[in-house]
């Protein structure tokens, strides 16, 4: 026993010893890595506590897998990659292995990358359900859906959950609808460990789902009501915007008073005076028709119990997923869904079925010409209806406000003095559907009766207040928010929306669905009346924004580059020959001699370089010449060319990864080019790359595994909302990407491209792309992305393996080290020791000092 004891301490001792070097980079120990700001010092606390942790004797296992937790909550990019430079340093410890494994999982579940996630909980074997219980059931469960009973079974057996864990549990098993799975989760947790007050709600919630049944009404017509009550109570919403628009919806079905209301009686008693406040000129009256209400869930309508032929207005933002990472859309199969005042920002929210639901039902009214764009872009019919929160004036008449009244402020800095009012309300969590449309309508009565006027930084608070006639100031905290074109600012017509969505759109179609008229009927009514507005929309969006022109002359650029050219010359057999670009400055001179060396021992071919340079000296030139002898170089001084400041460029992109924007003009007597960039190692032939057939493609790369990967769609969305938000530049760049720039939905990693430069001179490219680019701040894999992120031949991810997280599947050709950390770092990453072996060739091989 005491064996094993120190055994344990002195490989505790070694993981101390390894870890502010592994996970920081440097020798000076975690406080003395980096300089501090809010993230760095967020990293440095979770890293003490691991630290602690070992120090106080805890198992190393969790400890490990605690830490992992921690790291991938850390918002900023480079700190939730140190996880895997420190595992691959505890590599040798056996006993470790399935912890290693463990964390590896939460690393890669939580950051996107579930290849490499199911990778490493295979790896991890039996101790997954243990280690990880959460990551376990939502992997497996994912993977197979009956597979929740099983997956209860080996946690109960393993694993010791605390409350939030079995509360993550038990909502991954509500997600698939497996109620006798979840009922019995629920007693196993229940008498398993301890629960606060807020964690019995939780509890009862789940139960409560897993028991319920809801009875579908008697009626001729029935109706769902969008609620936002989800099995897991800490995902239900507490945001009063939401009730607030379901109240804006349901004036429309209440205005009619042949409507007879039938079904729940909480939900009709809540109608039933709701009913009562509409105002009296915009009552319809027609034959009685009874009317049964339901409640469906914004996100987890597959979960309810919905009648078949339920109609039922759908509206609203649409962001929120479920336990599994799965989107509320598609809804029930049962639900007939009009689809108006409809918010998606998205793409990667939006899945094939979504898009294929979403076309079955079009055309889509949309609440802001964002939703509009996006919907086009993946072709389905939408246009602008506005927002149906405009509509709430229909429980309101009588006298405007009161002028004398004070001022209120809603989620919005009050002056000194003034009470700060929130529609966040955590108590809407555990509240009815009818409960909490009374609520939302109390506040908006005491908005309209104890303020003159409002100051509010909520989208639907400025909405409900205009339609209310109370006077309001809306400051958002980002002015230029995606979701508020159309709504806000001088264009934003609020009395022309609401006429048209009540009595144009929403009150025919809804006389009809009220009258007993067939589905098909209904949505030929529905596309008869959209469908004219798809088209003036089209139309109009089409030339919304002009692109924006360059101030880079080009021509001259090139000119004073090609003056300052370095070359020599040397015996090449132009059929065979493969021309390679590297753009770099000094900092990468051995990666240069590393990367070249590697690829001509690589292929029998001979290589012509075209390097792309800054703050290089003639020495640099016949240093490199008297090297390679063998190469047919080219150095293209790019210090002339000012691509001027790229806020959203990081920091491993430098201005000599902008360079290759210049390629086809500068290589004007080029058709086609291998670009490379150097934080990469060749391990096949690059010379079978260079010959990839390109069809029609411009150029050929590696297809991103995320859409808000740089350059994919949704990450032009987050460029427009963390740089842009303060300006129009955010609306008119998104109009720009969706409407006119035919970008893809992943876009591609540009370290490894093949390039038709012909065809990119034939598309005018840098004068197509360069303007775009420099207005709106972006760099040159955004630019690349821009131009051929729709029509670009993917490469086989063999030849742009990232060697921190790909599965090796079989040997890569070109291993890549993409992201914050490289292999000359003094942090570990994978395939080092073959990055290490390869420098250390070179210098033999070349008989040459370090060239840095």
């Amino acid at each position: 026993m005491l064996r094993e004891v120190r055994a344990e301490r002195n490989t505790a001792r070694r993981v101390l010893a390894r870890l502010s070097r592994a996970v920081t980079g440097s020798d000076q120990g975690i406080s003395g890595a980096y300089a501090i700001d809010a993230t760095t010092l967020r990293a440095q606390v979770t890293a003490a506590s691991f630290v602690e942790a070992l120090m106080r004797g805890e198992d190393l296992a969790p400890a490990l897998v605690d830490y992992a937790h921690d790291l991938v909550d850390l918002p900023a990019y480079p700190h939730r990659y140190k996880l895997p430079a420190l595992l691959r340093s505890l590599e040798g410890f056996e006993a470790l292995k399935p912890a290693v494994h463990a964390a590896l999982v939460v690393h890669g579940h939580y950051l996107g990358h579930d290849s490499f996630a199911r990778e490493h909980l295979a790896l991890c074997g039996d101790d997954a359900a243990a280690l990880i219980p959460v990551e376990y059931a939502r992997i497996r469960i994912a993977d197979d859906h009956t597979a929740a009973a099983d997956v209860l079974d080996r946690i109960v057996r393993s694993a010791s959950p605390t409350p939030d864990q079995w509360l993550d549990i038990l909502a991954v098993i509500a997600a698939v609808g497996d109620r006798d799975t979840l009922s019995r989760a629920v007693d196993t947790a229940a008498g398993r460990v301890g629960w606060d007050e807020d964690g019995r709600r939780a509890l009862a919630r789940f139960a409560d789902y897993a028991g319920a049944r809801q009875i579908a009404p008697a009626a001729d017509v029935v109706i769902a009501v969008m609620g936002y009550g989800r099995p897991d109570l800490r995902s239900s919403s507490s945001d009063l915007d939401d009730y607030i628009q379901t109240l804006a919806a349901l004036s429309h079905v209440l205005r009619r008073s042949d409507a007879r209301l039938v079904g729940d009686a909480s939900l009709v008693e809540t109608a039933t005076e709701l009913r009562a406040r509409i105002r009296s000129d915009l009552m319809i009256h027609g034959d009685d028709t009874s009317v049964g209400l339901v409640e469906f869930s914004r996100d987890d309508s597959h979960l309810d119990d919905i009648p078949p032929g339920t109609w039922a207005l759908a509206f609203g933002r649409h962001l929120d997923v479920d336990a599994l990472g799965r989107p509320g859309l598609p809804y029930h199969p049962n639900l007939l869904p009009i689809f108006v005042s409809f918010h998606c920002e998205r793409r990667d929210l939006l899945s094939e079925e979504a898009i294929h639901y979403l076309r079955r039902y079009a055309p889509i009214g949309c609440r802001d010409w964002y939703t509009v764009d996006l919907l086009t872009y993946l072709d389905v019919p939408a246009f602008f209806s506005g927002c149906v929160t405009s509509t709430l004036d229909a429980y309101f008449e009588g006298s405007p406000p009161n002028n004398d009244l004070p001022e209120g402020f809603v989620d919005a800095r009050p002056p000194e003095g003034s009470d700060e009012l929130t529609h966040v309300q955590d108590d809407l969590r555990n509240r009815s559907l009818g409960d909490n449309l009374r609520t939302a309508l109390a506040t908006l009565d005491a908005y309209r009766t104890e303020y003159g006027s409002l100051t509010t930084g909520r989208l639907h608070c400025h909405l409900a207040a205009t339609a209310m006639a109370v006077p309001t100031t809306f400051v958002p905290a980002l002015p230029y928010d995606v979701g508020f074109e159309g709504l806000t600012g001088p264009s934003a017509d609020l009395e022309a929306m609401r006429t048209r969505i009540r009595d144009v759109i929403l009150e025919p179609v809804l006389a009809a669905v009220l009258s007993g008229t067939r589905e098909d009927d209904v949505y030929a009514l529905w596309r008869s009346i959209t469908e004219p507005f798809v088209a003036a929309d089209v139309a109009a969006r089409a030339s919304a924004y002009e692109l924006p022109r360059t101030s880079l002359d080009d021509h001259d650029a090139v000119i004073a580059i090609r003056r300052e050219a370095w070359t020599r010359q040397t015996p090449q057999d132009d059929d065979r020959v493969i021309d390679v670009c590297v753009g770099l400055d000094r900092n990468y001179l051995t990666q240069l001699y590393t990367v070249l060396d590697t690829c001509l021992a690589g292929t029998e071919r001979p290589i012509r370089l075209h390097a792309l340079v800054r703050g290089f000296e003639t020495a640099d030139y016949e240093r490199f010449a008297s090297a390679f002898p063998e190469v047919d170089v080219t150095f293209l001084p790019c210090a002339v060319v000012d691509f001027g400041d790229v806020p959203t460029r990081a920091e491993r992109i430098t201005e000599s990864t902008m360079d290759r924007l210049l390629l086809p003009d500068l290589l004007d007597d080029v058709d086609k080019v291998l670009y490379l960039d150097l934080d990469l190692l060749p391990f096949g032939d690059i010379g079978e790359l260079y010959d990839t057939e390109l069809g029609d493609a411009p150029l050929a790369a590696r297809e991103n595994d995320k859409m808000n990967a740089m350059g994919g769609v949704v990450s032009y969305l987050e460029v427009a909302r963390d740089q842009l938000s303060d300006s129009e530049d955010a609306w008119r760049m998104l109009n720009l990407v969706h409407r006119r720039l035919g970008a893809g939905d992943y876009g591609f990693n540009a370290g490894v491209l093949v390039m038709d430069l012909a065809r990119m001179r034939q598309d005018d490219f840098l004068r197509r792309c360069a303007g775009f680019i420099e207005h709106f701040g972006l760099n040159g894999q955004y630019a690349l992305n821009v131009y051929a992120s729709g029509s670009f031949l993917p490469l086989s991810p063999r030849w742009n393996f990232w060697a921190h997280r790909d599965a090796s599947e079989q040997p890569p050709a070109i291993v890549h080290w993409i992201g914050p950390f490289k292999p000359w770092d003094d942090v570990q990453v994978g395939h080092q020791l073959d990055w290490r072996a390869a420098v250390a060739t070179m210098l033999e091989r070349r008989g040459e000092p370090d060239p840095q």
